[in-house]
C-alpha cells in the first residue's frame, strides 16, 4: 500500500484520530532493559529474531536453587520435587557447566544481559538426586501423586489437610555468604556486572506465596519486617561481593502485594462490597503504608544510616490483566479488551477495568510507583519483571506488547520482562522485532522517547523516538477492525528525505513488510493504517550543511 496517498484517494478507510509527535518535547531516554524476557533456554532462536536485550532467570523454582550442585526444587508447582537444573553436567565440575552458568553464557553470546535471582529463605536443596519433600512411604497417602514417581505426593492428605514436614528430609540450610560466593563465582569467571557479566539480581520471588509455593520449608505467611530484614542481609552480601551489581526488589507478586503482606492475605478478607482485605494487621502495625512503598522507605533508611545504596529497582509484576484476556485470543469483546486494557499502566482515566480494592480508582501502576518512589527512595529505578497481555498467538496479543512495550519506554520504566517462553514466528514476537530488529538488520526504534499524542489510543496508538544516528522513529498502532486513515503531524522535526516505511499486520503475519517509502508534506505523513497493524517510520533528519557547502 502506498503510504502517501491522501485520505480522499482512500474512501474504504475510516477517518482516524489525529496524531501528533514534537521532537523538542517530553524528552527522555528509553532504557534498553524495557526489551527484556522471562526466556529460560533460547532453544527457539527467539532472541536473535528479535533483538530482545535482557533474560530473566526468575520464577517460583529459582527461589530453591542451589548454584553450587545445581539442584533446583520444583516446589508446588510439581510435588515439591528436586532436579538438577542441567542433567548432561559433570557433577565434579560444577559450578562450572551449570544450568545457570550455561543460561549466562548464552545470554552473552546473543548479546542479552542476565538478570539472576538470589534465593533468600535459607533453605536449598542439598542434593542434586531426585527427592521430594512429601514422601509418600514417610507422610502417608495423599490427594495426588507424581504419576512418574509415585512416591512424590502433593503434600495434601486424604482429608485436604496440608501435611507438615520435615524441611531437613532434602533441603540443608545455606545463608547470605553462600549466596555472596555465588555472586563472587559468577564475576570470576564472567567479570563483574559493569564489565560484562552478571548485572543485576533479583531478592528472589514474590514472597506473598512462599506459604503456598514453598509451604515445605517456609509454611509461615511473610510479613513486612521479613521481607525487609532479608532483603538487607541478602542485598549487603550482594554488593559486598561485586559492588557494581544492581539489586531490585522486593518482586511483588502483583497487585495485592504492593499494598499487603502474605500476613494480611490470611489475616481475614471479605467481599463486601468489593475484594477488599478486611483485616490487614501487618499494615496497620506499619502505620497503614502500602507494602512496596513502605519496603522501599526502609531501604532508604539504611542509605542514611550506613551510606550505601542496596535498592536499585523496586520490582514489582504487573499482573493487572483482565483474567479474560491472560491465555489465548478469546472471542472479539476479549480481543478488544486486551487491546483498550494497556491504558491500566499509565491512564488516570482509565477506569473500565479498575482495581477491586480501590473501588473508583484507576490501576496507572507506572504513575503510582513512581509517586511511591518519589515520597519513600527518590531515585530507585522502576523494574516490572513479570507482565502478560495473552494472545501470544493472536495479532491482538502482538499489538498489546508492542503497546506496551511504547508504554514502558514513553512512561520512563528502566526494566521490564515479558513472563515467559515465546515462539519466534508468532505475533508477540515481531512485536519486539518491530522496536528492535524492525529490517532483519538491526534496525531498532530510537532511544529518547520524544511526545508523541493520539486523540484515540483505543483505535491509535503513537510511539516516537529520536535515534542516535538523528533519525526520527514513528510507529503507529492500529487497534482497530477497520483501516483507518490519519495524518502524523510532525513538529521540530525537518526530514532529510522520505520516510522508509514497516508494517506488520495480518496480511502476512510471518514477516515485517517493507512498504513504498511516505513522503513528508506540510509537515505531516498523512497514511492509511490498515486494521489492526503496527507501521512503522523511519525518518532520516535533515544534515546540517558542511562547512565547504557554507563556503560556497
Amino acid at each position: 500500500m502506498i503510504l502517501c496517498c491522501t485520505m480522499q484517494a482512500l474512501p474504504q478507510a475510516a477517518e482516524g484520530p489525529s496524531l501528533r509527535v514534537d521532537v523538542t518535547a517530553n524528552r527522555r531516554p528509553i532504557s534498553p532493559w524495557v526489551y527484556g524476557v522471562n526466556l529460560f533456554e533460547d532453544k527457539k532462536g527467539f532472541a536473535a529474531v528479535t533483538g530482545v536485550t535482557l533474560n530473566r532467570w526468575g520464577g517460583n523454582n529459582a527461589s530453591t536453587y542451589n548454584w553450587k550442585t545445581d539442584a533446583i526444587n520444583l516446589d508446588a508447582d510439581w510435588y515439591f520435587e528436586t532436579f538438577p537444573g542441567n542433567s548432561e553436567a559433570d557433577p565434579a565440575l560444577l559450578p562450572d557447566g551449570s544450568r545457570f552458568d550455561m543460561l549466562v553464557e548464552q545470554n552473552r553470546n546473543l548479546g542479552m544481559a542476565t538478570m539472576g535471582t538470589i534465593p533468600i529463605m535459607g533453605w536449598l536443596p542439598r542434593s542434586r538426586d531426585r527427592a521430594c519433600s512429601f514422601s509418600v512411604a514417610k507422610y502417608g497417602p495423599q490427594q495426588s501423586v507424581d504419576p512418574w514417581a509415585t512416591d512424590c505426593g502433593n503434600g495434601v492428605d486424604l482429608n485436604k489437610r496440608n501435611i507438615t514436614n520435615d524441611p531437613n528430609d532434602i533441603y540443608d540450610q545455606f545463608g547470605e555468604d553462600f549466596q555472596a560466593e555465588w555472586v563472587r563465582h559468577l564475576t570470576g569467571k564472567y567479570g563483574a556486572g559493569a564489565e560484562g557479566g552478571v548485572p543485576v539480581y533479583s531478592l528472589d520471588n514474590e514472597a506473598c506465596w512462599w506459604h503456598a509455593t514453598h509451604r515445605d520449608i517456609h509454611p509461615a505467611p511473610a510479613t513486612y519486617d521479613e521481607v525487609r530484614d532479608l532483603g538487607i542481609r541478602y542485598a549487603a552480601a550482594i554488593k559486598a561481593a561485586d559492588p557494581t551489581a544492581l539489586v531490585t526488589g522486593p518482586a511483588a507478586a502483583g497487585w495485592d502485594e504492593m499494598f499487603y503482606s502474605a500476613k494480611d492475605f490470611l489475616s481475614g478478607w471479605s467481599t463486601r462490597p468489593w475484594k477488599y482485605w478486611s483485616n490487614p494487621v501487618d499494615r496497620r502495625a506499619h502505620g497503614d503504608v502500602p507494602f512496596v512503598e513502605w519496603y522501599m522507605g526502609e531501604m532508604k533508611k539504611y542509605e542514611d544510616e550506613f551510606g550505601l545504596r542496596l535498592l536499585d529497582y523496586v520490582d514489582v509484576h504487573a499482573y493487572i490483566t483482565p483474567s479474560k484476556v491472560q491465555r489465548d485470543a478469546g472471542d472479539e469483546d476479549a480481543q478488544a479488551l486486551r487491546l483498550r486494557s494497556t491504558r491500566a499502566l499509565w491512564d488516570p482515566t482509565y477506569l473500565e477495568h479498575a482495581p477491586e480494592d480501590l473501588p473508583g480508582e484507576p490501576y496507572r501502576l507506572i504513575p503510582r510507583l513512581r509517586e511511591w518512589v518519589d515520597r519513600a527512595y527518590p531515585g530507585t529505578k522502576i523494574a516490572i519483571t513479570e507482565y502478560n497481555w495473552g494472545g501470544y498467538q493472536h495479532i491482538t496479543g502482538g499489538l498489546a506488547q508492542a503497546d506496551i512495550l511504547g508504554i514502558f519506554g514513553r512512561e520512563g520504566v528502566d526494566l521490564a520482562t515479558l513472563w515467559s517462553d515465546v515462539e519466534p514466528d508468532a505475533p508477540i514476537a515481531f512485536a519486539f522485532k518491530i522496536y528492535r530488529n524492525y529490517d532483519d538488520a538491526g534496525g531498532q526504534f530510537g532511544g529518547t522517547s520524544v511526545l508523541a499524542e493520539t486523540s484515540d489510543a483505543d483505535k491509535l496508538s503513537v510511539f516516537a523516538a529520536e535515534r542516535a544516528d538523528g533519525a526520527l522513529t514513528v510507529l503507529v498502532l492500529n487497534k482497530d477492525t477497520q483501516d483507518l486513515a490519519s495524518a502524523v503531524r510532525l513538529e521540530n522535526f525537518v526530514a532529510g528525505g522520505p520516510a522508509q516505511v514497516f508494517r506488520y499486520s495480518n496480511s502476512e503475519p510471518k514477516a515485517i513488510l517493507r512498504e513504498m517509502d511516505a513522503e513528508m508534506v506540510d509537515g505531516a505523513i498523512t497514511a492509511t493504517f490498515p486494521s489492526r497493524s503496527m507501521t512503522l517510520f523511519v525518518l532520516p533528519r535533515q544534515q546540517d550543511p558542511g562547512i565547504e557547502e557554507i563556503q560556497q
